[in-house]
């Protein structure tokens, strides 16, 4: 097998490797400047996991402040409803008694009574 192969031939396949290796180192260098060293990796890593943290205690006090606005707001409700429910109870009750005094009135006068 080896000696199919010329001394051209020999030369042309390193050739070849050599151009193949360099591309190679070329598309290295490529990448190595396209990452990001480890600590900065690490730094922003660590970043993000504290941001997160922040954001989800956020949320969580976000969440306790709608259900405290929630009970207030429910407190208030009851309370206007209760309001209210007592001023229709007051105006029925003088309002009842007031219409059938009226009312016994005006059959009172209407039968001749």
């Amino acid at each position: 097998m080896a000696g199919d192969w010329s001394n051209d031939d020999i030369v042309r396949a390193l050739e070849r490797m050599d151009d193949t290796l360099k591309e190679m180192r070329t598309d290295q260098r490529a990448a190595n400047d396209r990452m990001v060293p480890r600590e900065s990796w690490e730094m922003a890593m660590t970043s993000l996991k504290e941001w997160k943290g922040q954001v989800s205690a956020q949320v969580i006090d976000a969440s306790a402040d709608v259900g405290r606005l929630r009970t207030e707001m429910d407190a208030r409700f009851e309370k206007e409803a209760a309001k209210r429910t007592s001023a229709v109870r007051w105006a029925v009750g003088i309002a009842v008694p007031t219409i059938l005094t009226v009312v016994g009135m005006v059959i009172g006068a209407l039968t001749g009574g």
